[in-house]
C-alpha cells in the first residue's frame, strides 16, 4: 500500500526532537522525499510518503501517534491517507535533492570535501 502522511507535532521544540521523529518515520517506511525518473524531490515540510508499506493504515496511525508521544509527550494530529499511484503525485515546484556524483563520492570515502573541492581534485 502507498500512503501519504501529514503529522503535526505539538511541543517539539528542538532540532533533535524533529531529527529523532524524522529518523523514526523513515523506520516506518515513510520518507520526506519522492523519487521520479531517477531524481529525488523533497516533499513540502511535514509531508511523508510511504511506498509499498505493509502496515495497515490504522496500525500505522497508532504507531505514528505513539512515536509523537514518545518524542514530545503529546499525541499530535495526524492525517494519513492511501495513494493509488505515487507516480501521479505532482512534483511541480519541489526541490530536486538528487545526490550528485561528488557528494556520493565524498560520503563513500568519508571525506568532508565540498563539490568544488572534488572538482578541483579530479581536474588536476
Amino acid at each position: 500500500m502507498n500512503v501519504m502522511c501529514r503529522p503535526e507535532l505539538h511541543d517539539a521544540t528542538t532540532r533533535e526532537q524533529y531529527a529523532a521523529f524524522h529518523a523514526e518515520m523513515e523506520g516506518l517506511g515513510l520518507e520526506q522525499t519522492l523519487t521520479r525518473d531517477g531524481k529525488v524531490f523533497r516533499l513540502p515540510t511535514g509531508l511523508y510518503l510511504g511506498v509499498n508499506v505493509s502496515t495497515p493504515l490504522e496500525s500505522l496511525n497508532i504507531r505514528i501517534t505513539l512515536l509523537a508521544m514518545k518524542i514530545t509527550g503529546y499525541a499530535g494530529k495526524i492525517a494519513l491517507w492511501p495513494v493509488d499511484n505515487p507516480a501521479s503525485i505532482s512534483i511541480s515546484g519541489l526541490e530536486d535533492v538528487t545526490p550528485s556524483f561528488f557528494s556520493e563520492l565524498g560520503s563513500m570515502l568519508g571525506a568532508p570535501y565540498s563539490v568544488a573541492r572534488w572538482q578541483k581534485i579530479l581536474s588536476e
